[in-house]
């Protein structure tokens, strides 16, 4: 539509459907209007692996990332899952 037509532009709503489910605890649901939260954890409790790579995704990359880090673990990778960094790493103990 031109600008000069006078009217405005009808605005464009997407959404993306069909995406997997992640599995969130209570204190990651509680994290969730922080900013950011560790949705996979990097090695169980007790249990130290070296990491390889920490993964960062936001809104529908969140389910890409979970399954790159399963591939990535498959192949002897040590991974770590975060979303939405932004505010994570300003707590203490990450």
């Amino acid at each position: 539509m031109p600008p000069s037509s006078g009217k405005r532009a009808p605005p464009l709503v997407l959404s993306r459907q069909n995406l997997p489910h992640q599995q969130r605890d209570k204190a990651q649901l509680a994290n969730i209007q922080r900013g950011g939260y560790g949705l996979k954890k990097c090695a169980p409790k007790g249990r130290v692996v070296s990491l390889d790579l920490i993964l960062i995704a936001t809104g529908s990359e969140v389910g890409l990332a979970m399954d790159a880090a399963a591939e990535m673990e498959a192949k002897s990778h040590g991974t770590c899952g975060l979303a939405a960094l932004y505010q994570h790493l300003r707590r203490p103990g990450c």
